[in-house]
C-alpha cells in the first residue's frame, strides 16, 4: 500500500475556489470542512456521500459564529442538563396540597415555591445563555460583510431565512432525511451563493442593488 498517497486535486469553479480562500482567511477549519464537503459531494462512487457532505456544511454553518465571535446557540445537551434539575422539583410539588385531580388550588406550599423559584432560575439561565438565533444571525451577516455594513431589516429577515432553511436542510440530510442528488445540488448552490453575497460583497453593490433584490422578491411573494 502506498504510504504517501497523492490527494487527487479538487476541482472547483472560480466562484467556489474563491469561497474556499475565503473562508479560509477567517478559519483554516470552515476552508477544509467546505472543501470535505465538495469532495465528498463529487465523489459518485461514494456510499452515503449526501449525508457526508451535509454533515460537513451542518458544521461549518454552525461554525462560522464561532470564527466571527459570535455568541452560538446553547448546545441542547445542556438545556437538558437544566431540566434534569429541574425535574425532582416538579415531582414534588406533585404530592403538594396544592395539586388535586390534575388542578392547582389553595396558598402556595414549600413543593410548589420550591418549584416557581427552580423554574425562574432555568429561564434566567435561558436568557443568559441562549442568545436569539435571528440575532446572531444578523451579527453573523455584518460582520461577514467586507465593509462592516449595516444591512437594512427587510434584506437581513430574507437572508436569516433562506439561511434558517438551509440549516434544516443539511441538518436532516445528515441525520439519514432521504433526499436527491439534484435537490442536495440546489442547496449546495444556495449556501455558497448566501455565503458569497456576504464574504465577498464588492463597493458596486450598493443600496440600489439591495432595493432592486428586495422589489423583486417582494414580486415573487
Amino acid at each position: 500500500m502506498d504510504q504517501n498517497p497523492q490527494r487527487v486535486p479538487l476541482q472547483l469553479a472560480d466562484h467556489q475556489r474563491k469561497l474556499q480562500v475565503s473562508l479560509t482567511q477567517r478559519s483554516q477549519t470552515l476552508g477544509d470542512l467546505y472543501e470535505a464537503a465538495c469532495r465528498v459531494y463529487a465523489d459518485e462512487l461514494l456510499p452515503s456521500r449526501l449525508a457526508l457532505a451535509a454533515h460537513a456544511l451542518r458544521e461549518l454553518t454552525g461554525g462560522l459564529p464561532v470564527a466571527l465571535d459570535l455568541p452560538i446557540p446553547v448546545n441542547p445537551a445542556y438545556i437538558t442538563e437544566q431540566v434534569d434539575i429541574l425535574e425532582p422539583f416538579w415531582a414534588r410539588s406533585l404530592k403538594s396540597g396544592c395539586h388535586q385531580n390534575g388542578e392547582w388550588i389553595g396558598t402556595i406550599d414549600l413543593p410548589v415555591r420550591g418549584l416557581l423559584q427552580q423554574v425562574h432560575r432555568l429561564f434566567e439561565w435561558l436568557r443568559v445563555n441562549r442568545p436569539k438565533r435571528r440575532e446572531v444571525a444578523r451579527e453573523m451577516f455584518r460582520k461577514m460583510d467586507p465593509y462592516g455594513l449595516e444591512l437594512p431589516e427587510d434584506l437581513v429577515d430574507l437572508r436569516y431565512k433562506a439561511w434558517k432553511d438551509l440549516l434544516r436542510y443539511f441538518n436532516n440530510t445528515a441525520h439519514g432525511e432521504p433526499t436527491t442528488v439534484q435537490e442536495f445540488g440546489t442547496n449546495l448552490e444556495a449556501l455558497e451563493k448566501l455565503l458569497i453575497d456576504n464574504l465577498l460583497r464588492t463597493p458596486s453593490v450598493d443600496l440600489s442593488v439591495i432595493d432592486s433584490i428586495l422589489a423583486e422578491e417582494s414580486g415573487d411573494a
